[in-house]
């Protein structure tokens, strides 16, 4: 048995006491540790603070940090440590660095519990991206890409027309689904675009219908689960970084792309900013009281710009809205039994 050792160490001193975080790092398998803070699009690795402890203690002061468990080059534990400005972050936080697990299904990407930031740390947006926070997320995997009109049609094969056009615009000019009669089969143009014009109960039955087909617990992601991987391991303003890029996402075009044009970025998710916009679990009551239920939806699309793509940007809208740029992507959940 590897000796609990602990290690106190402390990055530059560039705070006030009363910004200082205590991070304890539980490191049960003594991986080799590293540091990262990052301003901008830049990163400088703080190399006093490098261990392999099973146990250390880190003194932070306010910033974005990211934690690489593995061998260096080849780290697969990428943990975000966002401690921003303004943020409301505790004093104190505890991260244990776990071995990654088996992808339960291939295309999906393991986000790794621990920390996330959520909200607007940059004065820009609305009122309900603030007060922006910083809290603990538990592990989860969330498809590296959106649903596609191919696998939206499996769905569908398992219904009659009628009802399948109460879940989307079936057939519509933007829907890459239509109903064939002479056949009487769902036919798909565009197979890998995103599916769109999807209600929110539309992507809601989809998860539910794939968990059943893998025997796996799957739904939509919450609003924070969304975040933090759109976040990444660098805790970026937008998927690829901080610095909005038209070039560099599906932003401004006017014209929905295939999935995985743009990016791999942070955690290795593609179009997690611009495409489609993407349903989340998350709803709230009609605040007009005409009895219809809101839905959120993040990562903006491909007819917004860049404040209207950010992470933290939160659509709300009624879950029975089939918009030519409305899709969604699916996360599988851990389990008691998946942990073991």
């Amino acid at each position: 048995m590897v000796p609990c050792l602990l290690l106190i160490l402390s990055a530059l001193p560039t705070g006030a006491p009363d910004e200082q975080h205590v991070v304890t790092i539980l490191n049960p398998h003594a991986l080799p540790l590293r540091f990262f803070r990052h301003e901008e699009e830049s990163q400088e690795e703080l190399t006093s603070l490098a261990t392999s402890n099973p146990k250390a203690v880190v003194t932070l002061p306010v910033g974005l940090y990211e934690l690489r468990a593995g061998e260096r080059g080849a780290e697969r534990i990428r943990i975000p440590i966002p401690l921003p400005r303004r943020a409301q972050r505790p004093a104190c936080l505890e991260i244990l660095v776990e071995s990654p697990r088996a992808v339960p299904q291939p295309g999906f990407i393991e986000i790794p519990p621990g920390p996330a930031l959520i909200g607007d740390i940059l004065g820009v947006g609305a009122e309900d991206e603030r007060p922006a926070q910083v809290i603990t997320v538990p592990r989860y995997w969330i498809c590296e890409h959106e649903v596609t009109n191919a696998e939206y049609a499996e769905f569908l094969g398992s219904m009659n027309p009628k009802e399948a056009a109460d879940l989307l615009q079936l057939g519509g000019a933007k829907c890459g689904v239509a109903w064939d009669g002479e056949s009487r089969r769902m036919t798909v143009r565009w197979p890998d675009h995103p599916v769109v014009t999807v209600t929110w109960e539309g992507a809601r039955r989809y998860a539910e219908w794939r968990g059943r087909q893998w025997g796996l617990p799957v739904a939509l992601p919450t609003e924070v689960q969304w975040e933090k991987a759109a976040r990444g391991p660098l805790s970026w303003t937008y998927a690829y970084g901080n610095l909005y890029t038209r070039k560099i996402a599906n932003c401004e075009s006017g014209q929905l792309l295939p999935v995985m044009v743009h990016g791999h970025h942070g955690f290795g998710l593609a179009d997690m900013t611009g495409n489609a916009f993407e349903w989340t679990a998350d709803t709230f009551a009609d605040p007009h009281g005409l009895g219809v239920a809101f839905g959120r939806l993040r990562g903006g699309s491909f007819v917004l710009d860049g404040t209207f793509v950010r992470n933290s940007m939160r659509m709300h809208q009624r879950i029975d809205v089939k918009a030519d740029d409305f899709g969604f992507r699916v996360v599988i959940l851990e389990t008691p039994e998946r942990g073991k």
